[in-house]
């Protein structure tokens, strides 16, 4: 299961890591919601804007508590408040208010700062290029 962590959950979401005894329950610790799956065991976080329910690929073990897991998704939620054409599959993106663990200990990027760059096309490469 992936959950996406929007701004509003950051703090949820950090208490999700504590080094917490083995029989303590994160998300009740953090007040999350878990909501059962369609598709696999683990439960989603019903709080988290966007989840992906996965079925692993393969992993690959890069150092101590660090592996790169690699799944396909067999399962997409999304928060019927963020979709605007479902039959097109277009989001609300900038609504998502997303945020990534960069790196370090305590390090988040937020997604709001974004940029379009318009994709050329093989004309208009040719017609610059002459």
């Amino acid at each position: 299961m992936v959950n996406l962590v929007c701004e509003d959950n950051a703090q949820a979401m950090n208490v999700t890591c504590i080094d917490a005894p083995a029989d303590i329950d994160e998300l009740e610790l953090a007040k999350l919601t878990a909501v059962p799956s369609r598709s696999i065991a683990p439960p989603r976080i019903g709080e988290a804007p966007i989840a992906f329910e996965c079925r692993i690929l393969a992993w690959l073990v890069t150092g101590p508590l660090q592996t790169i897991v690699v799944g396909r998704v067999v399962c997409a939620h999304v928060a019927d408040a963020l979709v605007l054409d479902a039959k097109r599959c277009r989001l609300d993106t900038p609504a998502l208010r997303l945020i990534a663990r960069m790196h370090g200990s305590g390090v988040y990027a937020r997604s709001s700062d974004q940029f379009e760059i318009e994709r050329p096309t093989w004309a208009e490469w040719q017609a610059h290029d002459t």
